[in-house]
C-alpha cells in the first residue's frame, strides 16, 4: 500500500574509532515521500522532493549497508512546529533548523545521538567528507606523481613506475574481468633501496592522497605467531583502514617491510595472501585477489623471496647534497613542518646552512633529526613566549636566536 510520508534523509556510513564500529548518520535534507513495501517486502520511500528526488531508498532501521535512508517523522507534529501552517517549505526549514549537515550516531539503545567527542568527529567528517587531495581520481597518474614529488626528491622515474603500477592495479581491481584474469595481469613487486632513500616515505604520501587503504606490515612485530594469526591481524587492519568496508579493503595495498620474512610464520602467512585463494576469517570470506602487495627491502638483499613477485624497482642512493636539499625543501622536512607549524602561532622559523650542516653530520635518519628539531623548538617557544619575540633563527650546533 503506499502512502505519503515525510521524514529526515540520512546518509549512513560506518566508521571505525578506537577499534570499534559506529553506524554515523549525516543528515540530508527533510523530504516529502511516497512510503511502500518493496518486492522483499522491506518498508521503502521514492523521495518526492529535493536534490534526491525519484531515488529510492530504505527506511531507517532496515539499515544494515552504507548508504541513504529515510527516518520518518509525524507529519502532524511537524506542522505544530510551524505553528499550524501547512506550507512544506517553511516545515522543511523548521525540521532541518540546526540539524542539516550533523552527524549522529545509533547509540546502544538503536536511538540516534548527537556526536560531543571531537576526536570521533573528526575521524567520522573524514570518513564523510575526505578533503580534496583524497578524492584523486584512480588514473590521474600526474596528480599523484606531482604531489609525491613534493616530498621525495631524486626519485622521480622510480616515483612514476610505482605510481603506474598502483594505478594499473587499481583499474584491474574495478574492472569487470574475471578473477583468474586480474591475478594474471595485476603486479605484485618489490621495492629496494638503501636506508633513507625514501622506500616507506613514498607509500606514506601516498596514502596521505590516495584514496585507497594502505597499511604497513613491520614483520618484526610478530615473533613465534602462528601464520593464521599473522594473516587475520593484516587483513583486520586492512579493513580498520578502509573503514570496515570488505570490498574497498579487498583492493587495498599492504606494504611489507622485509625485516623478517624468513620466520616461517611470517613465509607462509604472506605467501597464502599472494596465493589470492579466499581466506575465511571473522565470519568473513575475504578475497585477497585484488590486493597489491609491495615488499620494501635492502639492497643486495637476496631474498629467495623475489620470485614471489613480478617486478622490481631499486631507488637511488642519496648523498650529502641531495639530503641537505631535502631538508631545506621537501614537505615531509621536519625542519619544513615545523616552519609551517610555528607560522600558525606567528612565528618566522629561520635555520642557517651550518645548522642543517650539524644535523647531517650527527644524524643519518629523518626520524633522529626530527625528533631533535622538535626538541629545540619546544625548548625556544618558552622563551619566545615570555619575550615575545616574533621570529626564532637556529645557527651553527643547536644555537638559536630570537628577533
Amino acid at each position: 500500500m503506499l502512502e505519503q510520508s515525510v521524514g529526515y534523509l540520512l546518509d549512513k556510513k560506518t566508521v571505525m574509532y578506537n577499534n570499534k564500529s559506529y553506524e554515523v548518520f549525516k543528515v540530508l535534507d527533510w523530504v516529502s515521500t511516497i512510503s511502500f513495501n518493496n518486492s522483499d517486502q522491506i518498508p521503502a520511500h521514492t523521495i518526492c522532493t529535493g536534490d534526491y528526488a525519484d531515488d529510492c531508498v530504505q527506511t531507517f532501521n532496515n539499515n544494515t549497508e552504507d548508504g541513504l535512508y529515510v527516518k520518518t517523522s509525524d507529519l502532524s507534529e511537524s506542522i505544530e512546529k510551524n505553528n499550524n501552517i501547512v506550507i512544506f517549505s517553511q516545515i522543511r526549514e523548521k525540521m532541518l533548523d540546526g540539524l542539516k549537515g550533523t552527524y549522529l550516531y545509533k547509540d546502544n539503545n538503536n536511538q540516534l545521538e548527537a556526536i560531543t567527542d571531537t576526536d570521533f568527529l573528526l575521524q567520522v567528517e573524514r570518513t564523510f567528507e575526505p578533503n580534496e587531495e583524497s578524492l584523486v581520481r584512480p588514473d590521474d597518474l600526474t596528480y599523484l606523481y606531482l604531489k609525491i614529488k613534493e616530498a621525495i626528491f631524486y626519485q622521480d622515474e622510480q616515483i612514476k613506475n610505482i605510481v603506474s603500477i598502483i594505478i594499473k592495479n587499481q583499474k584491474l581491481a574495478n574492472s569487470n574481468l574475471d578473477i583468474d584474469t586480474i591475478c594474471r595481469l595485476k603486479t605484485n613487486f618489490i621495492v629496494e633501496g638503501p636506508t633513507n632513500s625514501g622506500k616507506t616515505a613514498i607509500f606514506k604520501q601516498l596514502k596521505r592522497i590516495y584514496n585507497i587503504p594502505i597499511i604497513f606490515v613491520d614483520t618484526t612485530t610478530y615473533g613465534n605467531y602462528y601464520p593464521d594469526d599473522i594473516i587475520k591481524d593484516i587483513l583486520n587492519n586492512l579493513l580498520q583502514a578502509a573503514n570496515n568496508n570488505q570490498t574497498l579493503a579487498e583492493k587495498g595495498i599492504i606494504v611489507i617491510d622485509d625485516n623478517d620474512l624468513e620466520k616461517v610464520g611470517v613465509e607462509i602467512a604472506i605467501k597464502r595472501i599472494l596465493n589470492s585463494n579466499p581466506i575465511y576469517f571473522n565470519n568473513l570470506l575475504f578475497n585477497p585477489a585484488k590486493l597489491t602487495i609491495v615488499n620494501l627491502r635492502q639492497k643486495n638483499n637476496n631474498s629467495a623471496k623475489e620470485s614471489w613477485f613480478t617486478e622490481k624497482i631499486e631507488l637511488k642512493p642519496l648523498d650529502r647534497n641531495t639530503k641537505k636539499i631535502i631538508l631545506k625543501e621537501s614537505t615531509i622536512s621536519p625542519l619544513y613542518i615545523n616552519k609551517i607549524f610555528l607560522e600558525t602561532l606567528g612565528i618566522d622559523l629561520e635555520f642557517s646552512d651550518e645548522f642543517i650542516d650539524y644535523l647531517i653530520n650527527k644524524y643519518w635518519s629523518l626520524n633522529d633529526i626530527e625528533k631533535e628539531v622538535n626538541t629545540i623548538i619546544n625548548k625556544s617557544l618558552g622563551d619566545i613566549i615570555k619575550t615575545k619575540k616574533s621570529t626564532l633563527s637556529i645557527g651553527p650546533e643547536k644555537q638559536y636566536v630570537l628577533k
